[in-house]
């Protein structure tokens, strides 16, 4: 089976940043993480900075009893700080599906690691949002520009 990648924080605690709070209600973010993910059985899933009940939810949907550790179809990352470990994992074609603060967030993000930007979905003080990395053409060095951000 496959092996387990879990980072970060529970979302469902919200933490505030200068009077606002830095998530979404932890249901109301899960589920819309999980309708925007649309995971499919034999999925190899992985799950960074995401609630015990989400990462459930898409281990049952994927048919899974653990993450998986790389080149997965699908990855979830709970957190914006997540998003650069999280196309660490993310195979050729993989869809991910992330959370960031800034509504202009999710098209930067896409642009500048060469991803094809599917749905943004305003979620309380956040977005959620869902791309796709590209099957063809060359790839961003992911690795060095995680680096640059950091």
């Amino acid at each position: 089976m496959p092996h387990a990648v879990t980072t970060g924080p529970d979302p469902q605690r919200a933490q505030v940043v200068g009077g606002v709070p830095a998530l979404a209600p932890g249901p109301v973010l899960d589920a819309v993480l999980c309708a925007l993910a649309g995971v499919r059985r034999g999925e190899r899933v992985a799950c960074l900075g995401v609630s015990a009940t989400l990462r459930r939810a898409m281990l049952a949907g994927a048919g899974a009893d653990a993450e998986e550790a790389h080149q997965v179809d699908l990855a979830v990352a709970g957190r914006a700080y997540e998003v650069p470990s999280a196309l660490l994992l993310l195979r050729a074609g993989g869809r991910l599906v992330a959370v960031a603060g800034d509504p202009q967030a999710p098209q930067r993000l896409c642009r500048d690691y060469s991803l094809q930007l599917r749905h943004v979905e305003r979620v309380g003080p956040c977005v959620a949002w869902s791309a796709v990395r590209p099957v063809a053409g060359p790839l961003p060095n992911w690795h060095a520009q995680s680096q640059l951000d950091a």
